[in-house]
């Protein structure tokens, strides 16, 4: 058995202030109870009414006679049926789920039932939504996401498994190309995976009407206890989160992160919602791998940042003793 820890915090009312500081910045979930209940997709969103928007369109799902949707182990397979004719299948509890469905490209019509996260900055990036339909039993396996993510209850209940990035050590990470994220474990015979005993578990029951925030790097498994409907939002943020051992990556790896986001769009001195850029930020947590791969890139050491704009990166590199970064920058 894996260690059993504290609940994941649940709220039910949640500003984004509280969000930034309690969870994003720590990198730690939360689940919004009923947060989802005024999107117009709560009261709407009913079988005939899914059915009446998409009807016999054919789209792509995915089955799998076990119900786990193993597809980096060849156990589960990609058909195309008709709308219609799946959600029967799925709502008589048969192994077929549409996951990670576009929705501005596979169900486009669906979109004005649904409302952003409040949580989400409009300058966010590497934004995405997407559309998971499925019948009772239907898991995906142990996995983990490069991106923020609310996932978003709409119909039925989803039991949900988290495990904190540090643990991954226990979860005996992917080696398959493509599928790094997913883990290797089967859930149904853990006697072959002595470490996993050694992760910790934290358990909890999505409700129709329920948001979780599954922060980046953090595990999770899926299992659908009821005909389901979930929607999710995959963001990225320019910015440094504590918990997912950013201050040990090596340079290569800080500058790819750093480009990454960049060629997304962001900019090298973009603030938070704080007036803080990321080079400041480096400096106030001491990531000094993160901030020389950003003065190397261009960033400003000088550009006045915070509420009050009293403090620059370059002060604050001073202070924290970490100014012969500049020194060593200098001829880029």
């Amino acid at each position: 058995m894996t260690n059993q820890v504290n609940a994941v915090i649940e709220r039910e009312i949640l500003t984004v202030e509280d969000f930034t500081r309690e969870f994003y910045e720590p990198n730690r979930p939360v689940i919004i109870r009923g947060a989802a209940k005024h999107v117009p997709a709560y009261e709407s969103w009913t079988v005939q009414y899914l059915k009446d928007k998409i009807g016999a369109r054919i789209v792509k799902m995915g089955y799998s006679e076990s119900g786990v949707f193993n597809f980096h182990k060849g156990e589960a397979k990609v058909v195309s049926l008709p709308f219609n004719e799946a959600l029967d299948h799925m709502s008589d509890s048969k192994p077929y789920y549409i996951s990670q469905a576009s929705l501005a490209e596979t169900f486009p019509e669906l979109a004005p039932d649904l409302e952003d996260p409040q949580w989400i900055y409009s300058r966010d990036i590497g934004r995405s939504t997407n559309v998971w339909i499925g019948g009772g039993g239907c898991v995906s396996p142990l996995h983990f996401d490069t991106s923020h993510n609310f996932l978003v209850q709409i119909v039925g209940r989803k039991k949900i498994t988290l495990f904190p990035p540090s643990d991954s050590k226990f979860l005996y990470q992917g080696t398959r190309p493509g599928f790094f994220h997913v883990s290797e474990i089967d859930m149904n015979r853990l006697e072959q995976y002595p470490l996993f005993k050694h992760a910790n578990t934290y358990t909890l029951t999505l409700h129709t009407g329920d948001i979780l925030y599954i922060p980046l790097y953090w595990w999770h498994l899926v299992e659908s206890l009821d005909m389901s409907v979930s929607v999710n939002y995959w963001w990225d943020r320019f910015e440094l989160v504590d918990g997912i051992s950013l201050e040990s990556a090596s340079g290569e790896q800080a500058n790819s992160v750093i480009q990454s986001f960049l060629k997304a769009g962001a900019k090298i001195d973009q603030k938070n919602a704080n007036g803080e850029s990321m080079l400041y930020k480096a400096f106030e947590m001491g990531f000094s791998n993160f901030a020389e791969q950003l003065l190397i890139l261009g960033a400003d050491p000088d550009l006045e940042c915070g509420v009050a704009r009293l403090q620059t990166p370059r002060r604050l590199a001073v202070e924290k003793g970490m100014d012969e970064l500049f020194a060593k920058t200098s001829s880029f």
